[in-house]
């Protein structure tokens, strides 16, 4: 067997680091004025509040959490109102290569590229995460004849 497979690690994405969640908090702060002040049906208030729902939509619809286990592969898109709306489950054999940037010690953005066969399609999923790098995450990669790279 080429492959040995990953000890339970996990992959998820901070909130804090995304810029569509500072715009949406941004929004927030004169939308909550402006319905206290002229109600939630009044222009500025609907104005607002799309631009609100748009900035929030991205955030969320873009948050993913990648979990590695045994020989299997879970990615997950979407925090709350998407959560959930893009899954998959594949073998571990389906990974191209792991990529991470790594910022600083605690501030690593890892790019994993895999091969869903199901679809045909090749999908690339980028984590802005805060977990330090794992040096036994990085073996397993290796050791799993995954091609691995570090900027």
């Amino acid at each position: 067997l080429l492959q040995k497979g990953f000890s339970d690690k996990l992959l998820k994405a901070v909130a804090a680091s995304s810029a569509a969640l500072v715009v949406s908090i941004i929004i927030a702060i004169p939308l909550i004025f402006t319905i206290s002040e002229t109600g939630f049906f009044s222009g500025p208030s609907i104005f607002l509040f799309i631009l609100f729902a748009a900035a929030y939509s991205k955030f969320d619809s873009k948050f993913t959490k990648m979990s590695f286990s045994k020989n299997e592969i879970k990615v997950n898109k979407g925090l709350f109102l998407f959560r959930n709306w893009r899954k998959h489950t594949l073998p571990v054999s389906s990974i191209i290569s792991a990529r991470v940037y790594n910022n600083s010690e605690n501030d690593n953005e890892w790019e994993i590229v895999f091969y869903n066969s199901e679809n045909s399609s090749f999908y690339k999923e980028t984590i802005q995460t805060n977990q330090p790098m794992d040096p036994v995450f990085v073996k397993e990669l290796i050791s799993n004849r995954i091609a691995y790279y570090k900027s």
